[in-house]
């Protein structure tokens, strides 16, 4: 599973978000700037580390990078749904 963490009004997650939408990935998205109570997971995720930026984009609670990632990300993800591998 794909987590994003952003925030509101960030221009790179929204176009993180919106590359995924377009790929038909699924994924979920986290707003960590928001006054909600973050549960565990996502409070390890991404208040575990030392993030200078958003968004910040978690596979299987494993970071894989920024917004800079977004591209290979869909890559990969499309082909293991379509049964190959990553080089």
């Amino acid at each position: 599973m794909i987590i994003v963490y952003g925030g509101k009004h960030c221009s790179a997650c929204d176009t993180v978000k919106d590359s995924l939408k377009a790929a038909g990935i699924p994924f979920e998205y986290v707003d960590v700037l928001s006054t909600t109570k973050l549960s565990k997971r996502h409070t390890k995720n991404f208040f575990g580390r030392n993030f200078k930026n958003i968004p910040q984009i978690f596979r299987d609670d494993e970071h894989i990078g920024s917004a800079s990632v977004i591209s290979h990300l869909i890559m990969v993800e499309q082909g293991e749904k379509n049964g190959t591998k990553e080089l």
